[in-house]
């Protein structure tokens, strides 16, 4: 993936040098961020674990951070990226619905039927993606697209269904119903809520079809909801409990936080609470929610420029729509 990346920047940049714009900041809040994180796991009590896990996602925090932004240099590189994503995403899709077996949220890997794999959300954050881009950008209304859409977003209901991901299929629905407006104006109200009550018929009836004909219904009840909600709740209240407690008997506890990853010491939670901004207070401390919320802030700005920007292009308004809702 690296090498594949390497080689589009070097064909988008050109060969002569010269000299680059200054980094946005978003992208310069973002590394600050991950960088203190990294410094932070220096006195976290769960080192190891934190190592484990930075060896896990260091390569997509280098490419998405550092080396993708380097791929673009025109306008119509982003339709062009996106539309790669829709269209590969669907044939990805499909082939995983066809080809690979799931049990309770693990994988059995093609070389040994016996191995598994755990790793729930991979699959699901390609399908939500996939069915972002399938819904929100514009192309021409050809019989090619219409078919890559309609595929795209069957397979991505399926995998994301099959991988009982509960977050990322609401999520589905209803992120697309909300930014629909912003990428087609909606200039005839009857009709965006003939397409909202669509959407929530489709889910009605994958709800249904998943209850009655499949065995994981129990992980999609009312009651396993409100269940792991509050094991979720729990485990962030015993992060701040441990931070608070920390930080009484040293203040730089309080404002530098406990460590990256120091949610996954036994002695505090054993797993990650699921709930970003009590991760970053409990772990960075105050400083690192301090870096979180100047990257929201400077992430709001850019945003509401790039939309004042975009907005009498359809082309740009769905992939404006596309990355603000995948955000």
């Amino acid at each position: 993936m690296v090498a594949l990346v390497g080689l589009g920047i070097l064909r988008a940049q050109p060969f002569a040098f010269l000299p680059r714009q200054r980094l946005p900041w978003v992208q310069i809040v973002t590394i600050c961020l991950f960088l203190y994180a990294a410094i932070s796991l220096s006195w976290s009590p769960a080192f190891g674990k934190g190592v484990e896990q930075w060896n896990y996602s260091w390569p997509y925090i280098v490419l998405n951070v550092l080396l993708v932004p380097l791929l673009f240099r025109h306008p119509t590189d982003l339709q062009e990226g996106l539309s790669a994503i829709l269209y590969l995403g669907a044939v990805l899709a499909t082939l995983v619905n066809l080809f690979v077996d799931w049990d309770n949220r693990f994988i059995g890997t093609f070389w040994d039927p016996s191995e598994t794999i755990w790793d729930p959300l991979a699959f699901p954050e390609m399908a939500g993606l996939v069915t972002l881009a399938a819904i929100l950008l514009n192309h021409d209304k050809s019989l090619k697209w219409t078919g890559i859409k309609f595929i795209a977003i069957v397979a991505s209901i399926i995998l994301v269904m099959k991988s009982e991901t509960r977050g990322q299929f609401i999520l589905m629905v209803v992120i697309p119903m909300i930014f629909l407006p912003f990428s087609r104006p909606v200039s005839n109200l009857k009709q965006y809520v003939v397409w909202a009550f669509l959407g929530i018929g489709l889910v009605s009836v994958s709800l249904y079809a998943l209850n009655s004909f499949t065995s994981i219904d129990d992980r999609w009840s009312s009651s396993t909801f409100q269940s792991d909600w509050d094991g979720r709740v729990h485990m962030a209240s015993q992060l701040l409990h441990h931070w608070w407690k920390a930080s009484s008997g040293d203040p730089a506890a309080l404002i530098m936080g406990l460590g990256n990853s120091a949610s996954f010491s036994g002695t505090i939670v054993g797993f990650y609470p699921h709930m970003v901004p009590i991760e970053v207070l409990g772990e960075e401390g105050i400083f690192g929610l301090g870096l979180f919320f100047v990257l929201l802030w400077v992430s709001v700005r850019t945003i509401r420029t790039a939309y004042r920007l975009s907005k009498h292009d359809p082309f740009q308004r769905g992939i404006w729509a596309t990355l603000v809702a995948s955000f």
